[in-house]
């Protein structure tokens, strides 16, 4: 299976998920994307919940 991330359509070893929807919030496996690492990292650098 190839590991491509949602994000930057990279191809990564390994892919992450990522709660589009905060927990917190209501979110659930449905508010889900597989990104990779770095984009992971990013997105929470950037943005607060």
């Amino acid at each position: 299976m190839d590991n491509i991330c949602q994000l930057c359509d990279r191809k990564v070893d390994k892919l992450t998920k990522h709660h589009l929807l905060p927990r917190e919030e209501g979110g659930n496996e449905e508010h889900i994307s597989y990104i990779c690492s770095d984009c992971h990292r990013q997105i929470h650098a950037l943005y607060t919940r």
